[in-house]
Formats: C-alpha cells, sequence, structure tokens
C-alpha cells in the first residue's frame, strides 16, 4: 500500500477532469482518496492503493480527458492516511 500526492497543471479545470479522474479510479475498487481545484487553476489529487494501481492513474493523469491539456504532473509520496475509505471528489 502506499499513498501519493498529484498536482496537475494545464487546462484542467472546466474540462471535467475531476470527474474523468473519479472514473477512472472507479476501475480500481481498492484505491482510496479525493480529487479537487485548487484556487489557482491546477488540479490536486490523493491516491491510496496498491503500487501499481496507482501508477495507472497516474499515468492516465498525464493525459486526463479530451477536452482538457495536461502540462504537468507533480508526484510526492505520503503517509498512509487510513482514515480514507473511499474516492471523492472534495470541494
Amino acid at each position: 500500500m502506499i499513498q501519493v500526492k498529484l498536482t496537475i497543471s494545464g487546462k484542467v479545470q472546466g474540462v471535467g477532469y475531476r470527474a474523468s479522474f473519479l472514473h477512472e479510479t472507479a476501475k480500481f475498487p481498492h484505491i482510496v482518496g479525493w480529487v479537487r481545484n485548487l484556487p489557482d487553476g491546477k488540479v490536486e489529487a490523493c491516491l491510496q492503493g496498491r503500487e501499481a494501481d496507482i501508477q495507472s492513474i497516474v499515468e492516465w493523469s498525464r493525459r486526463g480527458p479530451a477536452h482538457g491539456r495536461v502540462d504537468h504532473v507533480e508526484v510526492s509520496n505520503e503517509a498512509l492516511d487510513l482514515s480514507l475509505v473511499r474516492f471523492e471528489i472534495r470541494r
């Protein structure tokens, strides 16, 4: 089990990025965490789960949804937050 935080920049707000991210994580039922918009136009996500599953989502996050444009994805490792129990969109 690992946990990572992603910061995604580009045209990632107003293009369905968070909803698409949620849809992608649903393919991996053991991933928990959240995704949210940041005030600076970036999207931030926290993912916890199996390393291979997390890597699949990180790879998807570099492409994003069809109407968006991802310029950069910063990935950082974090300590496990055992209070996470599902994946959700945060405001």
